[in-house]
C-alpha cells in the first residue's frame, strides 16, 4: 500500500513579491471626498480608463483618499470610481498630454445601491448571470466582484507589510492526525489560495493529476493529486458564470445581519468542480467571507469533508485584506488491485496577526473576535 501526496492549494506563506508598475510620464494622482463632509473616501477603486472604454490601469485610494495612476500613453481618459454598496460614478474627459502630471480632486455622492428584501427573497435560482445585469442577483455578485478586485489590487500594490502565522497539517505514516507546524513571518501579501489560469480549469477542472500549474517539471518528485481554489480570476471568469447556478439566502443567526449567495456546478459541468458561499453585510454590501468544497472528488472522499474558507476584513485605512483562511485536501491511498481508499487530509491555514503600510507606518493589531471566522473544516 501506498499512500500519495496531494499538493495543497495554498501559496507556501502569504508572503511573496510585489509586482512592479510600468514607467511613464503621463500622471494622474488625486484625492477622492465625500460630498458636503468632504470626507475621505478610503478603500475605492480607481481605474484609469480610455476614450475607448478600456482600462488602462487601476488602484485604491488611501486612508487620506488619495490615489496616482500612471498611463503610458498620453491621450483622452475617464476616471471610474467603484465603491462597494455605491453605484459606479465616472468622470467627465480628462485629457493628459505628453509628459504631463495632473492633481485633482473629487467629490462624490454616496449613492448606495438598493436591494429591497422582496427583491431578495424572489431572487430564486439563476444560472449563467453576469456582474452589471439589472436583477438583485447579478447586483449581488457585482458587489462581491468590487470587493475582491479591491483586495486583489491592495495585494498586488505590495504597500502594505503582514505579520502572518501560517499553519500545515499531515497525517502520521500510520494515518493518525500529525502535529501542526506552525510559523510566523512578516512580508507583503499573496493570494492565499493557489489558483490555475481559468480557462486551464474550464479543461480539466479544479484537480489535476500532475505537477502543480507554475513548478517545473524537473522540481516534482512524487505524483499526487493537484487540489486548485478559486480567485478573483476564477469566480468571474464567463465559463464559470455559466457552468454554475446561483441563489441567495438572509443569513438570521449571524451576529450582523448577512446576505449568503450559494453557487453549485451545472450536472453537465465535467471534472472535479467547486461549490460554496459568497457572505455579505446585508446592509453595507461589504464582502464578509468565501467558502467552497470540492464536487466530484469520488466515492473514496467523505462528502463535503475538502474544500476551503476565506475571511475578509476591512482596515482602517480602508483596504480590504484577507485575514483568515484554512484549507483541506484529502489524501488518497492506492492499493494493488483495488480502488482507491481514504488516507487522510492534508491541511493548512493562517491569520494575519498585524498590518502596517510600507516599512515605518503605524502597525494595525488585529483581534480574532471582530472577523468573521468559522472552523467547520
Amino acid at each position: 500500500m501506498r499512500r500519495f501526496p496531494c499538493w495543497l492549494l495554498v501559496a507556501p506563506a502569504i508572503l511573496g513579491a510585489a509586482l512592479s508598475r510600468p514607467i511613464s510620464a503621463q500622471q494622474l494622482s488625486g484625492r477622492l471626498e465625500r460630498i458636503g463632509t468632504l470626507e475621505p473616501l478610503a478603500g475605492a477603486l480607481v481605474l484609469l480608463v480610455d476614450s475607448l472604454g478600456r482600462e488602462v490601469t487601476r488602484t485604491v485610494s488611501s486612508a487620506s483618499g488619495g490615489f496616482a495612476l500612471t498611463a503610458t500613453f498620453p491621450g483622452r481618459f475617464h476616471l471610474r470610481v467603484l465603491r462597494i454598496g455605491a453605484t459606479p460614478w465616472t468622470t467627465a474627459p480628462i485629457l493628459l498630454g505628453q509628459n504631463e502630471r495632473r492633481d485633482i480632486r473629487l467629490t462624490l455622492e454616496d449613492n448606495p445601491v438598493q436591494l429591497p428584501e422582496i427583491e431578495i427573497r424572489a431572487a430564486g435560482n439563476r444560472c449563467g448571470i453576469r456582474p452589471g445585469d439589472s436583477d438583485v442577483m447579478a447586483r449581488l455578485l457585482t458587489e462581491a466582484e468590487k470587493a475582491l478586485a479591491i483586495a486583489t489590487e491592495s495585494i498586488r500594490e505590495g504597500q502594505l507589510q503582514f505579520r502572518t502565522e501560517t499553519w500545515t497539517n499531515r497525517p502520521d505514516p500510520d494515518g493518525t492526525p500529525g502535529e501542526r507546524e506552525r510559523h510566523t513571518a512578516l512580508g507583503v501579501a499573496t493570494w492565499p489560495v493557489q489558483s490555475a489560469p481559468p480557462e486551464s480549469l474550464a479543461v480539466w477542472g479544479f484537480v489535476h493529476d500532475g505537477p502543480p500549474y507554475g513548478v517545473p517539471e524537473e522540481l516534482v518528485t512524487e505524483r499526487g493529486p493537484v487540489f486548485y481554489g478559486p480567485d478573483e480570476r476564477v469566480l468571474f471568469a464567463d465559463w464559470f458564470l455559466d457552468a454554475h447556478c446561483f441563489s441567495v439566502e438572509a443569513d438570521s443567526g449571524s451576529t450582523s445581519p448577512t446576505l449568503v449567495m450559494r453557487f453549485r456546478p451545472l450536472r453537465s459541468h465535467r471534472g472535479v468542480d467547486i461549490s460554496g458561499t459568497l457572505q455579505l453585510n446585508r446592509e453595507t454590501l461589504e464582502l464578509r467571507g468565501i467558502t467552497f468544497r470540492y464536487t466530484g472528488l469520488g466515492t473514496w472522499v467523505p462528502p463535503d469533508s475538502a474544500g476551503g474558507e476565506l475571511s475578509f476584513r476591512r482596515l482602517r485605512s480602508g483596504a480590504l485584506i484577507i485575514d483568515r483562511w484554512t484549507l483541506r485536501a484529502p489524501i488518497p491511498l492506492f492499493r494493488p488491485g483495488r480502488q482507491p481508499g481514504f488516507f487522510g487530509f492534508a491541511e493548512s491555514g493562517g491569520r494575519v496577526i498585524e498590518v502596517q503600510r510600507g516599512r515605518t507606518g503605524e502597525p494595525e493589531r488585529l483581534s480574532l473576535s471582530s472577523s468573521l471566522w468559522r472552523s467547520d473544516l
